[in-house]
């Protein structure tokens, strides 16, 4: 799975922001989640935090002048519908057991901020700043965005891909990321 630190896209701006240092390493947990279930639900690899990013700004998918992501609009990429919000770990697992079903989960970062994973699976997340997979311990739990694959051809199973290594940039101090 993908990683918002992955050079290739880490320094694009996010969003409508015009500021460098609001760009996709350092902000973009939530469009690198959401890529990320792209992949899952459809197979496709070319959802890269980048590419969503890009359908998002395509598409209103952004508070104006900035790079607060509108939820709603991101479901008109496809391939998942929005199943409502659960509030703890019990209920987001309970969700995840008849699979395909995702979750993108907010969780508090090592320095208590903001950060937005995928829950891929019972008690798993792909963490968006390296594209790994790690328990959903992994994080303190805040809440999480329920979605199940409607369209989707994959199996009823979670779905983990290699990362290939990459050379991490370093998130500004106090990220929303």
């Amino acid at each position: 799975m993908n990683g918002q630190t992955n050079p290739a896209w880490a320094r694009e701006l996010l969003g409508y922001n015009t500021d460098p240092n609001y760009n996709i390493g350092n902000y973009g947990c939530l469009v690198t989640a959401w890529g990320n279930m792209l992949i899952a639900t459809t197979g496709d690899q070319s959802w890269t935090p980048e590419k969503v990013n890009n359908w998002m700004r395509q598409n209103n998918g952004f508070v104006a002048g900035g790079g607060i992501f509108i939820f709603s609009r991101a479901l008109g990429i496809g391939g998942v519908t929005a199943q409502g919000l659960a509030g703890n770990t019990s209920a987001l697992n309970n969700f995840l057991k008849p699979a395909p079903n995702f979750a993108i989960i907010e969780v508090r970062n090592r320095a208590g901020g903001q950060h937005f994973v995928l829950g891929s699976a019972v008690n798993t997340i792909i963490d968006s700043e390296d594209g790994k997979q790690e328990p959903l311990s992994y994080y303190p739990f805040v809440q999480a965005h329920l979605y199940t694959a409607v369209n989707a051809n994959i199996p009823a199973q979670s779905v983990s891909v290699p990362v290939p290594a990459q050379a991490p940039v370093a998130p500004t101090s106090g990220a929303l990321n």
